[in-house]
């Protein structure tokens, strides 16, 4: 579905790479990047030739070709038409034929200002280059996860994060026994020193945050006083 109010704001077009700058309010989904990626890597594959008609600038508008509202046009224009599926006022284009694009592959999708976005693409072989580099990536992420093909590693991925998950709870279970027992331990050191309640522990690798919790088990009146060493990093 097109809305009206999605214009053309920008373009820039090369033999490798192309820049596409549209109004619109929001982020295009995923699926919505495959389905243009799609429907102009189908209209490649039809082989359509490219036809040029110089013609009145107001014949040329009963036609429907498109025209960039901002552009300043002469009476003669030059019209260009791939079929029935692009006509446009256009100076000129790269290829004679869709099949001379070989590939169309979309690499971003970005907002560049306030209801303008920008979509960036590869044509021919910079498209088949960037697709071996992301597939080649695949692989070296297969081998780093120990899989066999790239089909595995979501599936890879999804079981080291419960992995994690599970890790992390049983050092956090660890972690509150060493709490506890330190707490013990530092009850166990009191002493009377001038009157004052007198606390001291070393510790390693606690957080601030169980150090802090440490000392407060204990420092309970103005009477105390707590010292603990944590020993940590070689510091």
């Amino acid at each position: 579905c097109v809305s009206k109010d999605v214009h053309q704001a920008g373009s820039f077009v090369s033999d490798e790479v192309m820049r596409f700058d549209f109004t619109f309010e929001r982020k295009l989904t995923s699926e919505e990047i495959d389905k243009v990626e799609k429907m102009v890597n189908d209209e490649i594959a039809k082989k359509i030739v490219c036809t040029t008609e110089v013609m009145d600038i107001e014949d040329a508008k009963k036609t429907g070709a498109m025209a960039l509202f901002s552009e300043k046009y002469d009476e003669k224009v030059r019209v260009v038409s791939f079929g029935d599926f692009s006509k446009e006022f256009c100076a000129g284009t790269h290829v004679s034929n869709t099949s001379d694009i070989l590939l169309f592959k979309i690499v971003s999708e970005e907002a560049i200002s306030s209801g303008v976005r920008r979509i960036t693409a590869y044509t021919g072989q910079k498209a088949y280059d960037y697709i071996k580099e992301k597939e080649e990536m695949l692989m070296d992420i297969a081998k780093l996860v120990n899989v066999k093909s790239d089909k595995e590693i979501v599936s890879k991925l999804n079981s080291l994060n419960n992995e994690k998950a599970n890790l992390l709870n049983t050092i956090k279970v660890l972690e509150g026994k060493v709490v506890s027992s330190s707490i013990k331990a530092l009850k166990d050191s009191l002493e009377i020193v001038n009157s004052y309640n007198f606390y001291s522990l070393t510790v390693e690798s606690f957080s601030h945050e169980q150090v802090v919790d440490l000392a407060k088990s204990v420092s309970n009146d103005e009477n105390s006083i707590v010292l603990i060493f944590n020993l940590k990093e070689g510091k």
